[in-house]
């Protein structure tokens, strides 16, 4: 995915989803178009900065990925592999697999030791809160955070997490879909972490189940944990 936010995450009170405002939308076009792949820009950018610091050998390049997890070993491989393609060999990807206790350990300590720990590490998190308040999702990158991964600071989103706490804001959709979108194009700017995929899921109900909504709602679906047998 493109994208910081999830597809799921509802903006405003009519039911308007975040990634269908205006303001995400233009985030998207204007950052990730072409759903965020642009093979040839990429090279160049590359290029560039390569040439920028004199280096002419392969960068190296180690991902870190949970040895138990299937999924994440192969898109580790097929980032090696893909870079080859684009760079031309210019990244020498290194996989390297950890447990999944290393790997967060790795991640955490890093804040109480010089840069260059770890390179590349993959982390995922479900964040139920972003399906009625999308701006929550920014709150793992704040710098007052206790479980985030590096020193890193967005000084954008650590004063406008703060300010979407308030209870005048709170009380503002339009004013919170705007610090929201503001959160995410500061992210997009740094980039220090690369949105790839979202989970998708899918789910067949019997037909004598009776499910209490006829319309799917963010956070709760179409409620079958409140579903009853029919009659």
């Amino acid at each position: 995915t493109p994208f910081f936010l999830s597809t799921y995450g509802q903006a405003l009170s009519d039911g308007t989803m975040y990634r269908s405002t205006a303001g995400a939308k233009a985030l998207v076009e204007k950052y990730a178009p072409n759903n965020g792949y642009d093979a040839a820009k990429a090279k160049s950018l590359m290029d560039a900065v390569l040439a920028k610091h004199g280096i002419t050998g392969p960068v190296k390049l180690r991902i870190h990925y949970t040895e138990t997890s299937d999924s994440a070993r192969m898109a580790t491989e097929y980032i090696d592999a893909q870079f080859d393609i684009v760079y031309g060999g210019k990244i020498d990807i290194e996989p390297a697999a950890i447990s999944s206790s290393a790997r967060l350990t790795l991640m955490r300590d890093s804040q109480k030791q010089p840069v260059g720990t770890w390179e590349l590490c993959w982390s995922s998190w479900g964040l139920g809160a972003e399906a009625y308040t999308p701006w929550k999702k920014f709150q793992v990158y704040t710098s007052t955070k206790s479980n985030r991964y590096t020193n890193y600071r967005n000084e954008v989103v650590n004063k406008l997490c703060v300010e979407c706490e308030k209870e005048e804001v709170r009380l503002d959709e339009q004013l919170t879909l705007k610090y929201t979108v503001e959160m995410e194009e500061a992210m997009y700017q740094d980039m220090t972490c690369i949105p790839v995929y979202g989970k998708t899921s899918y789910m067949m109900y019997a037909e004598n189940v009776d499910l209490p909504m006829d319309e799917y709602a963010p956070g709760v679906g179409f409620g079958w944990v409140y579903s009853s047998a029919a009659k």
